[in-house]
């Protein structure tokens, strides 16, 4: 087919599906360009007539993680175009100009082709795709990165897009379909990529399909995997006076209910030695239960800390408390890695990495600005983090929804990333952040100002792992636009350089269908006044990581406009109802994404004022409101607290 005849066809087809129909050739697209990806397409065919000759190879001794490539290719392809490709294996298959492979993961077609993908470039996660002759060649840097390489493939052959739980786009109904030529390579901006939001980490299936890794990494210390310090030294264990033999008060703050830890251990080097040994006894027990390769010693959740002589000096020295802190886990990890060439530590060796959280009164580095640099360093050698122990920093005085670089309040956020960032050896250097309004799961918080430029910031500070904490405790689907927060982080922690503009066309496009005009509208009016109330009115925000109480008040939603966004949610709704009869569980899952989003809306309507209208229309409101939570399956109100509470009071 003459190729300008072709692209013709294409755009006509273009303009009636969200995507490019028949392909899309993605060589103008900046995103592409930095991953250093270039798709065209072919005069070939991948499928003519609802036919194929194209078969999947993989190696006989192949991986769970190759056979779920595999699978995950079929499934979405069948849904697509109603066929599935024969699977078969490498051994005896050559490859030629003229063969018909989709080759998956390492196998001898794989190395006929000459594909290679380096893990030390590509990161685990990432991956290469080639058409060599008629074939596909799909290569990551490891079976997971081959598994992320299929569903790229699936994007360019039938415009696959996966947004979330029970949300995503393919075209439907092919029959013909173009080989698309592809050079891509695939690199992640962060390494380790985990979502943050309960209801995605519950779902292996999710998260996989949007690249994240949620798996827990850490192995528990005596039941302990977070705030995990006392774990490691139970107070009921050593500081009962009743027993001499483990009676031990140097090793906690001063006071009757110490709420940490005394990191110098009061000044007393003896008692410091076993105060460390006994922390070593304790992660002996879970390194010989466990075989995984990551431990927390994580300070408890509570902002007090030691005042003794020794912890003031130091945070004196150090200008933070995190100086003590420092030297105490380098130790711990020294003694583990001693162990580890001991008779007795030798059959539980292993690469072991420390995490820790800069949290609290840990979130200050022990840095000082070095003019000549132009950067922070560290004070001193002694608390430069030990090559296996990785800090997760946690900024709580920091504003989420404003600008890391040009927000004046943000000017002690930037300066813990970046001082924390030279303070980690060979990158040992991770996040953890803020997103959701976490005294108030049914109100929405405006990050989306701020995601992209945060998330480069860290990328540039050289954090190989990212953790934003969303609405923790929810199960089912949150409300308040968190589901496309989900989604945004999903493709920001993969290329920091994404068009974010691009990212909300396509997800308000899959998401709502013919309703996407309606919701882009609320969420973008939602967000000119969030972010226009955030910098000019007073308490708006007092508590960005608690904003629930701050920003439920009259002053900040207006009547008038929470009727006029119920407006839309009905037109939303009229708008899809065609799909009732045309595809009934399209518009299922469609109605319940719409309706999500009116929960917040009806639920601000019903705080604010519902003392303003008659019982008739009070009633209305309150049942439309639980029906619609009730269809969602929205399960939690705040942090720690189920939504059942709350539902009573409605009907």
């Amino acid at each position: 087919m003459n190729k300008k005849i072709k692209s013709v066809i294409c755009l006509l087809l273009a303009s009636l599906t969200f995507f490019t129909a028949c392909g899309k050739s993605n060589t103008d697209d900046e995103d592409v360009k930095k991953q250093g990806s270039v798709v065209t397409y072919t005069d070939d065919y991948f499928m003519r007539y609802a036919q194929t000759p194209y078969k999947i190879v993989v190696e006989e001794s192949r991986s769970e993680t190759i056979d779920l490539a595999v699978n995950e290719f079929n499934y979405f392809f069948k849904l697509s175009t109603g066929v599935t490709l024969p699977v078969v294996y490498d051994e005896g298959i050559v490859l030629t100009d003229s063969a018909t492979y989709v080759s998956i993961g390492r196998n001898k077609i794989q190395e006929q082709s000459g594909v290679v993908c380096n893990e030390q470039e590509v990161k685990a996660d990432g991956y290469v795709v080639q058409t060599v002759g008629k074939s596909i060649v799909v290569l990551g840097g490891s079976d997971t990165g081959s598994l992320y390489g299929v569903y790229d493939v699936l994007h360019y052959l039938i415009d696959y897009e996966y947004c979330g739980i029970d949300n995503y786009y393919i075209r439907k109904n092919v029959s013909n379909i173009f080989l698309p030529d592809m050079r891509i390579k695939e690199i992640p901006s962060f390494a380790v990529r985990t979502s943050g939001y309960s209801h995605i980490e519950q779902s292996t299936e999710t998260g996989r399909r949007l690249r994240f890794d949620d798996k827990q990494i850490a192995m528990a210390v005596n039941g302990g995997l977070g705030h995990n310090s006392f774990n490691y030294l139970p107070v009921n264990t050593y500081l009962n006076p009743d027993d001499a033999d483990k009676y031990h008060p140097k090793w906690y703050m001063s006071g009757d209910n110490p709420a940490q830890l005394c990191y110098t251990a009061h000044g007393d080097e003896a008692e410091m030695e076993t105060m460390l040994d006994t922390c070593l006894n304790a992660l002996k027990g879970a390194l010989q239960n466990s075989d995984k390769n990551a431990v927390n010693f994580a300070i408890q959740d509570d902002p007090s800390w030691c005042t003794c002589a020794a912890c003031t000096a130091e945070k004196n020295k150090y200008g933070t408390d995190a100086g003590a802190f420092i030297k105490f886990v380098n130790k711990l990890a020294d003694k583990t890695y001693a162990w580890f060439e001991t008779e007795e530590g030798r059959p539980y060796k292993r690469e072991l990495k420390f995490y820790f959280i800069a949290y609290l009164a840990l979130e200050l580095p022990p840095v000082t600005y070095d003019a000549n640099l132009s950067k922070y360093v560290p004070i001193d050698d002694s608390v430069v983090l030990n090559d296996n122990v990785v800090v997760r920093l946690c900024i709580t005085k920091m504003n989420y929804t404003q600008s890391i670089s040009s927000y004046r309040g943000n000017e002690t956020a930037k300066r813990c990333i970046d001082g924390w960032a030279s303070v980690a050896k060979n990158n040992n250097f991770s996040s953890y952040m803020y997103c959701a309004n976490y005294r108030d799961y049914l109100m929405p918080l405006d990050t989306f100002n701020a995601m992209q430029e945060l998330y480069t910031y860290y990328y540039d500070a050289g954090a190989f792992r990212m953790y934003n904490l969303g609405t923790s405790g929810e199960y089912v689907m949150p409300t308040g636009f968190n589901n496309l927060k989900v989604y945004l982080t999903s493709k920001l922690y993969w290329n920091v350089a994404s068009d974010v503009e691009k990212l909300y066309d396509t997800y308000f496009t899959v998401t709502y269908r013919d309703g996407a005009a309606e919701m882009r509208k609320i969420f973008d009016e939602w967000r000119v006044i969030a972010n226009y109330h955030a910098k000019h009115s007073a308490g708006y925000l007092a508590s960005v990581i608690s904003a629930g109480p701050y920003i439920l008040k009259p002053q900040f939603w207006s009547k008038n406009k929470l009727e006029e966004w119920n407006a839309d949610i009905a037109v939303a709704l009229s708008k899809i109802a065609h799909l009732r009869e045309e595809d009934p569980e399209l518009y299922g899952r469609t109605y319940k994404f719409i309706v999500c989003e009116r929960i917040w809306i009806n639920y601000v309507y019903n705080e604010l004022y519902a003392s303003y209208l008659s019982s008739d229309e009070q009633s209305r409101i309150r049942r439309e409101l639980y029906d619609d939570i009730v269809l969602t399956g929205l399960s939690t109100s705040k942090e720690g607290a189920k939504i059942n509470d709350y539902l009573k009071t409605l009907i």
